[in-house]
């Protein structure tokens, strides 16, 4: 590198793409390793800067150019090196290596990671390895055919295709660790629900389930929904009783791990579950699915559910997408026999993808969006990456749940989406406290970007201050009837969690209450001085939207492309839809969004795959995850396989 750029990281913070977390860091290093090099430095600086954007580790035959290109830093690429980082420099340096050990910097092959996120990467690998080439599980192959046929009347076909929803709940039997991924409407819950009830009915013993999520909204969701296909089954009470009445965030649940004192153990602690299942998937960033894995006991057994085309985690790592990234439902003709599938099964594999596709259950039917639905033909455009066909779908007039309007973010633009809120907080004055839920629950408008002038931030302020000077609304201290919003932060002892929508509501005894949603008919009211942190919610972010659904679905885009318009978010957009979607903006910027893939730098398929061909075993990680050997589920008879 020559010494022209060396003050690119005086620069960086100069013109904000970098911070004070990345210069502590830098001067951390430098205190205990000495001085650092323009390499090491520039190495640091980015690793840590990708990291923060989701990514868990860099390319070294790409260039730091091409490195703030991926991570789309607002930066003249001239003013940064055009050739990659020289390895040898780095292996020089005290920072980095490449064999074990706790320098700072692990390179493998041309990927620089931190250390401690390769060893998440390495560690999580292994542990899935380890599960997914455990023998099946041997259980009672009679009483488990029984209650399958039961819960699946139809048997193993469903309208002249093979029934994934069935063969989900009988992979659920005999393997320990099951991936169900499937967008919006394919029967990821009612999947679920029945796979609960067939894992009680066959279990000899009391089984210890954990039902969680990534954020508190999707674990209420979560609980909601299973309460509702369990409601009108005809599942055995006593059955039902093991199954827990709330999902719990999954913080809180490693939370719970070893606090039965004052002060947390010195030592890692075991959460004493035999099934853990957790929803919303691919919301799971590496940090957290480490922390899970080492926390569980050796034999625990696990569901993940998810939808591989949504967006992915906010922090490091989208490891529900890449464990499914080749899955389609092609199962080995062993695992067909071993099951007596009735279908034939396509083509087989080779070697590792063969046994991790075994234990991955895709479910593309929808039972949402029939065949001639244009949201449904939309979601499908998007996961192709087909943006010309997704914007032809937006232009073809008329078509009764899609629609598309030319917005130009000009006064006459936002004056057109300020009418639309102002009708609907002047509608909410007279209505009753459960038709007010609905106003704001049945629609929702969303935006791509939180900061900025098109951000929903600014959106929304100007909202409620036009609101007020147009005497629409008549504020006390801040509050007014109908006025929504949106939770920020977790509030566990009101039991309000980050994402939760509510409205302001004025009681008959003049004092203001937000209401929230629950499970029963009764709203939860709180007074508004307990609600805690939280945001107007006329717009919001996709992001925030994530995990909800709406009845009809209105997408702002902002009026030039910018990086974080991707495929998976507009993807996510337009599946928070039931019945109706709506986009406004650009349609040649919404057809680039589409075709943009955004993939994250990862190796995550990479050490995975071999991980499996060794069955998990790994000296220098063998203790980063401990665990036993897991065999057949104790009790079950030895005789039969289903």
């Amino acid at each position: 590198m020559s010494e022209h750029k060396n003050s690119v990281l005086i620069r960086s913070i100069k013109d904000g793409w970098s911070g004070t977390y990345e210069v502590e860091m830098l001067k951390f290093l430098q205190k205990e390793y000495g001085d650092l090099d323009n390499h090491c430095q520039m190495t640091v600086l980015f690793l840590s800067l990708a990291v923060r954007s989701g990514h868990v580790c860099l390319s070294l035959r790409q260039s730091p150019a091409e490195w703030a290109a991926q991570l789309d830093l607002d930066i003249d690429s001239d003013s940064l090196p055009a050739e990659p980082v020289d390895r040898h420099l780095l292996l020089s340096s005290p920072i980095c290596s490449e064999s074990s050990g706790e320098s700072p910097l692990r390179l493998i092959g041309d990927l620089i990671y931190l250390q401690r996120y390769y060893k998440y990467e390495k560690s999580v690998s292994l542990k899935i390895a380890r599960l997914v080439t455990t023998e099946p599980f041997l259980i009672p192959a009679n009483r488990a055919m029984k209650v399958l046929n039961e819960l699946y009347p139809d048997g193993d076909m469903q309208g002249g295709e093979p029934d994934y929803q069935r063969l989900a709940t009988q992979l659920a039997g005999i393997k320990p660790f099951l991936v169900i991924s499937g967008g919006p409407g394919t029967g990821k819950t009612t999947t679920l629900a029945r796979t609960l009830n067939f894992l009680l009915q066959i279990s000899p013993v009391r089984l210890r389930i954990a039902l969680a999520a990534p954020t508190g909204k999707a674990a209420d969701r979560m609980s909601e929904a299973i309460r509702g296909e369990l409601e009108g089954s005809e599942a055995d009470p006593e059955i039902l009783k093991q199954i827990p009445e709330r999902a719990v965030t999954l913080h809180r649940l490693l939370y719970a791990a070893g606090r039965e004192s004052l002060l947390p153990s010195a030592e890692p602690s075991t959460i004493p579950y035999d099934l853990i299942v957790i929803d919303e998937s691919s919301m799971m960033d590496l940090t957290l699915l480490w922390r899970l894995f080492r926390a569980c006991h050796p034999k625990c057994r696990f569901i993940f559910l998810g939808d591989r085309d949504q967006l992915s985690p906010v922090e490091a790592g989208d490891l529900f997408s890449e464990i499914c990234r080749n899955s389609d439902n092609r199962f080995s003709p062993e695992l067909g026999k071993l099951l007596g599938l009735s279908f034939s099964v396509p083509v087989k594999l080779t070697g590792p993808n063969q046994v991790l596709n075994d234990s991955i259950v895709v479910l593309e039917r929808n039972y949402r969006y029939g065949n001639r639905s244009g949201i449904g033909k939309l979601s499908r455009a998007i996961r192709r990456g087909d943006g010309s066909e997704a914007a032809e779908l937006l232009k073809k007039q008329p078509v009764s749940d899609l629609e598309h309007l030319e917005f130009g973010h000009s006064e006459k633009d936002y004056l057109f989406l300020y009418r639309e809120v102002a009708r609907r907080v002047e509608s909410s004055s007279t209505c009753a406290p459960a038709r007010l839920m609905k106003v704001w629950s049945e629609s929702i408008i969303l935006a791509a970007l939180r900061n900025g002038p098109h951000g929903t931030v600014a959106l929304n302020y100007w909202i409620e201050e036009k609101l007020f000077r147009e005497r629409v609304i008549r504020p006390v201290g801040g509050w007014y009837n109908g006025r929504p919003i949106i939770i920020t932060r977790n509030n566990y002892s009101l039991g309000l969690f980050n994402g939760d929508l509510g409205v302001c509501m004025k009681g008959e005894d003049g004092k203001y209450r937000v209401c929230f949603p629950s499970s029963g008919e009764e709203l939860r009211q709180f007074p508004v001085h307990r609600i805690g942190e939280f945001e107007p919610a006329y717009v919001l972010t996709v992001h925030k939207s994530q995990g909800s659904e709406y009845d009809s679905v209105t997408l702002m885009l902002p009026p030039d492309h910018v990086p974080l318009l991707n495929r998976k978010l507009i993807y996510t957009a337009v599946t928070r839809s039931k019945n109706r979607f709506r986009l406004l903006g650009d349609l040649e910027i919404f057809s680039k969004a589409v075709e943009r893939a955004s993939p994250r730098y990862s190796a995550f398929r990479d050490l995975l795959l071999p991980a499996i061909a060794t069955n998990g075993s790994d000296q220098e990680f063998q203790d980063q995850i401990p665990d036993r050997e897991c065999s057949k589920r104790d009790g079950y008879s030895d005789s039969d396989h289903i």
